[in-house]
């Protein structure tokens, strides 16, 4: 079960790398340079991103089904020796392991990503909507604005040239 969660955090990270490499890419487009190459890119980005999204959530679904396979099945092993094997190897998996290694991943990830202008990895939370109510919760501790995309102001400079 260890395996499943690991499997889960390189998508994780394989989705984060993929976002980036995207809006890199999507840069490139609208600078002209490279485009065959830059739309090549994107749509194999976008790709990855969808099967790794559905790979993840198949995970997800094994997990589930070898947890509860897990409680109904006996371990062949007296109570004694079972809870010394379990502390000794740290195989105790709850039913929210899986969740909580995620989500403990994705604060990891954005915190080591955020620097003193970019308060927030855009690319982090894009990736992982799982949490995406502990990147409001950080934002309201340092103290940003929200970025969810229905509340933007469009006169905002957002990097690119603004003609008026």
């Amino acid at each position: 079960m260890h395996r499943l969660i690991g499997a889960a955090l390189i998508l994780d990270k394989l989705k984060i790398v993929l976002v980036e490499t995207y809006r890199a890419n999507s840069t490139l487009l609208k600078l002209e340079h490279f485009v065959s190459l830059a739309l090549v890119f994107m749509g194999i980005c976008s790709r990855m991103y969808s099967l790794s999204q559905a790979w993840i959530s198949q995970i997800e679904g094994c997990y589930q089904q070898l947890y509860s396979w897990s409680e109904a099945f006996p371990t062949g092993l007296k109570q004694k020796e079972y809870d010394l094997f379990i502390s000794s190897h740290n195989l105790a998996c709850t039913r929210d392991t899986m969740k909580e290694a995620r989500s403990t991943f994705a604060e990891q990830w954005m915190t080591l990503k955020t620097s003193i202008h970019h308060k927030t990895h855009l690319e982090t939370y894009l990736a992982n909507q799982a949490v995406v109510d502990k990147v409001k919760e950080i934002q309201k501790e340092i103290g940003v604005k929200s970025t969810d995309p229905l509340s933007f102001d469009f006169e905002e400079d957002l990097g690119e040239i603004v003609e008026r």
